[in-house]
């Protein structure tokens, strides 16, 4: 009997790509998870961690639409990590990356730019950028009179919505109340897909115009790379460099994005870089992972239960010693036990 139920756990990190940081390399093997909330370390399958429920689900917008709830999870999401799996096992027993202007590599810059875009860290930044923005404009453009009169005047002739009893002093007050801390503004979630599509779309380009450095981890040597629920980070490539007012950005120079694509391969794209090959030093697996765990939302995962990272003073230790520090000083995140 076929179950046309739509799908409810929806993985932001595809488990194709989870199951590269298993043992075996498989959908079948358990990797380890560490949870910077309860300061845990547990073993667990692919399918039963990085997901949320309905994280993708399009809202029915009237009774004829006949777009399904779970199309974006299970027809468009799926559909690149299908084509994109075979690409990068080609990539971890090969290490190397296919030709710059071939489908695989086109294919690959997608899939990482989607991983960008995807995570629940992504919505909640978007989310946080949408709150300060719009309470912005009510505090600057909607708080005077002029404004005020022109939104009455569309609100009356289109919308039929406002209130004839809210005057000037009232709406002010409206104003103060919404755009206080109590208060917090979030995209619809047709709109955040609607937005995650579009980043997906005009970001691709600038992960396809940088020149991508492979690294290399021993892993006979139990030098493995780690992954994270928020994989896919970008910061400048010189952490000592004052960008002034300006944040870091995808299309700017001199900047770096990192992932780890597999426990062995780790890949490193600038606008500068020369596109090596780099046999990693232990010294540079640790630094790679600190950089992916200090992107975690919540959740650092690994094929084993110790690997390697850089402390406040850029010595390598393995995992035990960090999980020891946060119990210790009750550390809040991976940042701040490497900083």
């Amino acid at each position: 009997m076929v179950d046309n139920k739509p799908a409810k756990k929806h993985h932001y990190i595809p488990q194709m790509l989870l199951s590269r940081f298993t043992p075996n390399s498989s959908n079948n093997s358990m990797l380890w998870a560490l949870d910077h909330k309860t300061i845990k370390q547990f073993s667990i399958y692919p399918k039963n961690i990085a997901f949320e429920n309905d994280l993708y689900k399009i809202e029915k917008v009237n009774e004829d639409s006949q777009i399904k709830p779970d199309y974006l999870e299970q027809k468009v999401f799926a559909a690149i990590e299908s084509k994109v799996a075979p690409v990068i096992k080609w990539i971890d027993e090969k290490e190397c990356l296919p030709n710059k202007y071939s489908e695989d590599f086109c294919t690959l810059m997608e899939f990482i730019c989607l991983l960008f875009v995807r995570t629940p860290r992504f919505k909640e930044n978007t989310n946080e950028q949408f709150d300060k923005v719009l309470k912005w404009y009510l505090n600057t453009d909607l708080a005077h009179m002029k404004q005020y009169e022109s939104y009455r005047a569309q609100t009356e002739n289109t919308l039929k919505q406002f209130d004839p009893s809210l005057n000037f002093e009232g709406y002010k007050k409206y104003v103060k109340k919404v755009t206080s801390d109590n208060y917090q503004f979030e995209w619809t979630q047709n709109h955040f897909l609607k937005f995650l599509l579009e980043a997906w779309k005009e970001n691709t380009p600038y992960f396809f115009k940088r020149t991508w450095d492979i690294y290399i981890a021993d892993s006979n040597d139990n030098d493995n790379f780690i992954s994270c629920d928020n994989p896919v980070s970008l910061d400048w490539s010189d952490p000592n460099f004052n960008s002034g007012l300006y944040g870091v950005g995808l299309a700017l120079k001199k900047t770096q994005i990192s992932i780890p694509l597999t426990k062995k391969i780790a890949l490193i794209g600038t606008f500068e870089n020369e596109g090596k090959v780099v046999k990693a030093s232990r010294y540079e697996v640790a630094a790679i992972n600190s950089l992916t765990g200090m992107n975690a939302k919540r959740f650092v995962f690994s094929p084993y239960k110790n690997f390697y990272w850089l402390d406040t003073v850029q010595k390598v230790c393995r995992s035990e010693e960090l999980i020891r520090l946060k119990r210790q000083e009750s550390l809040g995140s991976f940042k701040e036990a490497t900083q």
